[in-house]
């Protein structure tokens, strides 16, 4: 199955918010720890790739200097943007159209096991200079009801593998997994 553009907007249509990202309890808590991840205040300039909705760019909007979103449906940023109206929202498809420039944050939530193997590697080797100059990365991936997607593991074992360098942090939890990724390892 292609998960393209047209993929996402028949999905957007269906169902304004089709993952209950602005009533799920659990969402909120994952959001709160993906916060609490990126280390707030945030410092210049913060990257979001696939804000869906706009639920998590409104938190970010709060924390952030400036916040670029991006996202494939036109249909999920209309509803982002009446959530989170400071912050620049593009449509985009990552990592084809990433926005040009230094990032000070990234965040990737629920995107990378959508990609075919060809943009993962796009993905991979546009995010490394970013993490060369001094980003900070955090991914994070919804690991299904049951905990065992094995999709979104493998993608984080290879970002664990191929971003070595810069891992700093990986986190479990019952229903998704975060890796955290950032110049200096923490001790």
């Amino acid at each position: 199955m292609a998960f393209g553009r047209e993929y996402f907007e028949q999905l957007y249509r269906a169902n304004a918010d089709p993952w209950d990202y602005a009533t799920s309890d659990d969402t909120r808590a994952r959001y709160e720890h993906t916060l609490a991840a990126l280390g707030p205040p945030l410092h210049g300039r913060t990257l979001e790739i696939g804000c869906s909705v706009g639920v998590f760019t409104q938190l970010l909007a709060t924390v952030a200097d400036e916040l670029v979103a991006i996202d494939l449906s036109a249909t999920a940023l209309a509803s982002a943007r009446e959530r989170a109206p400071s912050a620049e929202l593009i449509e985009a498809s990552f990592p084809e159209h990433a926005p040009p420039g230094h990032w000070d944050q990234i965040v990737c939530a629920d995107v990378l096991y959508y990609l075919s193997s060809a943009q993962l590697a796009q993905a991979i080797a546009w995010l490394r200079p970013q993490l060369e100059l001094g980003a900070t990365l955090v991914v994070v991936s919804f690991l299904g009801d049951d905990g065992r997607l094995p999709l979104p593991a493998a993608i984080h074992l290879r970002l664990r593998g191929e971003l070595a360098a810069w891992h700093v942090a990986a986190e479990r939890r019952p229903r998704y997994v975060l890796d955290k990724f950032a110049r200096a390892r923490v001790s």
